[in-house]
């Protein structure tokens, strides 16, 4: 049965003064009980090779040519490293990163000397890059210069797809196989990039745009994110894309096959949401939201970041009636790119607090009926 309007307020009205009663109900005693202290072991990540209390990583710095037609990335990655204070007199001599069989390691530099390195398989998930750091290294850049076809990380369209096309949209675990990194959401880093592909195509990323040039047949587009975030929320999108405005704060990028129907359901929805947000949750933490929506053979479902949200193309389905799911997606920006879990076995705190945020938007905006 489809409730009314009215019904479904009442509804929700009477649900929350039972929560209001049960709260002034007097509770049971409970035993009192000492918390167990916690150890930084129990803060490691089974599924990286990250080890607490040795490096850290400020800045990534990512220069990529990427070639739509042999579906690769080849470029640099400067990482702004510094050694940890450590209490104990074990002093770390060894950085390990986390990476992935899909990527292929040239060199690792720091200054002008070329370290030793080796890259192996760990784990179920990914591979490890273990450099061997100089005795007085204390903070500085270390340069990998690899190749990688972005395994789980990316997602290549051919031309029939709506591509040739690149959509690295960056999901837990993945992006160590777009570049070598500490791949735990506690560990967060600023970032900033220049990508370099054929003219005919266009960039966008997860970050704000600070420039862009056409020379020699490339275009080249320079990033940069000032806002220290873990590294799955690193994303970016190559491809044939229009853009179109849908809002003060939003552009819509999408493939010319899709891009009018696109704009035509999602024009406004973003600052409603964002507006509403802002009233519950605090300022908008990001400048723009923008949104990419994929092209039909993207099989996989939005994925939020800041600045970019990556739409799936099953939201548009000609009357609008899905687009109140962009609430999730500006809740996700709060709960999960601002408040982030520790380790990727808590990723169910990301979703269960987003979720939660984007019923209460799709109540204030959409009423009760979609919340």
């Amino acid at each position: 049965q489809v409730l009314s309007k009215e019904e479904a307020d009442k509804e929700i009205r009477d649900l929350m003064k039972a929560l209001e009663d049960l709260k002034t109900q007097p509770q049971p005693c409970l035993p009192c009980f000492e918390p167990p202290a916690l150890d930084l072991k129990d803060l490691e990540d089974g599924s990286s090779c990250f080890e607490r209390d040795t490096y850290t990583i400020r800045h990534a710095v990512f220069d990529w040519t990427v070639d739509l037609e042999k579906r690769r990335i080849e470029g640099t990655c400067i990482l702004s490293i510094t050694k940890c204070q450590t209490r104990s007199h074990h002093e770390p001599t060894q950085l390990r990163l986390d990476a992935h069989r899909a990527m292929t390691v040239e060199s690792v530099r720091w200054r002008l000397m070329s370290l030793d390195f080796e890259k192996t398989r760990w784990g179920d998930v990914g591979d490890e890059i273990v450099v061997e750091m100089p005795d007085d290294f204390t903070e500085g850049d270390v340069t990998i210069a690899y190749g990688t076809t972005g395994g789980p990380a990316a997602t290549w369209l051919r031309p029939k797809q709506g591509g040739p096309a690149l959509y690295a949209t960056g999901r837990c675990c993945a992006n160590r196989a777009l570049f070598p990194c500490f791949d735990v959401p506690s560990q967060r880093f600023t970032w900033a990039a220049s990508v370099r592909v054929k003219d005919e195509y266009h960039i966008v990323a997860a970050a704000e745009k600070r420039g862009e040039r056409v020379e020699g047949g490339w275009r080249v587009c320079r990033f940069e994110m000032a806002t220290p975030v873990p590294s799955y929320l690193v994303a970016v999108a190559v491809g044939v894309l229009e853009r179109r405005a849908i809002g003060p704060r939003s552009t819509l990028y999408a493939h010319p096959s899709t891009v009018e129907a696109a704009e035509a359901e999602l024009r406004g929805v973003p600052e409603k949401y964002l507006t509403a947000a802002e009233t519950m949750f605090g300022p908008y933490a990001w400048g723009r939201f923008d949104v990419v929506v994929m092209p039909r053979a993207f099989a996989h479902g939005s994925v939020a970041h800041p600045h970019l949200t990556f739409l799936a193309p099953s939201v548009i389905v000609g009357d609008g009636s899905l687009a109140y799911t962009v609430a999730l997606d500006v809740a996700a920006t709060y709960f999960g790119a601002l408040v982030t879990n520790a380790s990727w076995a808590e990723c169910f705190l990301n979703e269960g607090l987003a979720t939660y945020a984007a019923r209460r938007l799709t109540y204030e905006v959409d009423g009760a009926a979609l919340a």
